[in-house]
């Protein structure tokens, strides 16, 4: 999951941006699912490039979602939601567990501080250092 905090206006609609790393709208214009976190991650590098840097906030959460109508909730969504809203202003922060799941991509991380979710537990972030002008390594043939 990718959550976008004080970006995208209805003036920067990031529906090409997203649709490029197979994000699925989480039905808010600010939120997205994808198939996996190296995707989100690689992802919330392009939307923080198309727009102006200083002012967005993003957070990547490998969790559960739940599709209900045309949104997408739960504990996933809520955690993603959570790191967005605790991140630098121009920072892209993930959870350890996006981390620990993309070990032995060309991405890299920096410790942050603990982050509360909203359940009472916390959770450590990282921040995702900018990959350059890297793609996302493709995995399996045809995707």
């Amino acid at each position: 999951m990718l959550v976008v905090e004080g970006g995208p206006g209805k003036d920067q609609p990031l529906d090409e941006v997203v649709a490029k790393w197979k994000g699925i709208s989480a039905g808010d214009g600010h939120s997205w699912s994808f198939d996996g976190p190296q995707r989100a991650t690689q992802c919330a590098h392009a939307i923080r490039a198309r727009l102006r840097p200083a002012a967005v906030r993003i957070g990547v959460h490998a969790g559960e979602v739940v599709r209900d109508g045309r949104h997408l909730r739960g504990e996933g969504m809520e955690t993603a939601r959570a790191i967005a809203r605790a991140a630098a202003p121009g920072e892209i922060w993930v959870s350890q567990v996006v981390r620990d799941l993309v070990h032995g991509s060309a991405l890299t991380f920096s410790p942050r501080r603990a982050v509360a979710l909203p359940d009472g537990r916390s959770l450590t972030a990282l921040a995702s250092e900018a990959p350059g002008n890297q793609e996302l390594v493709r995995t399996r043939k045809g995707r």
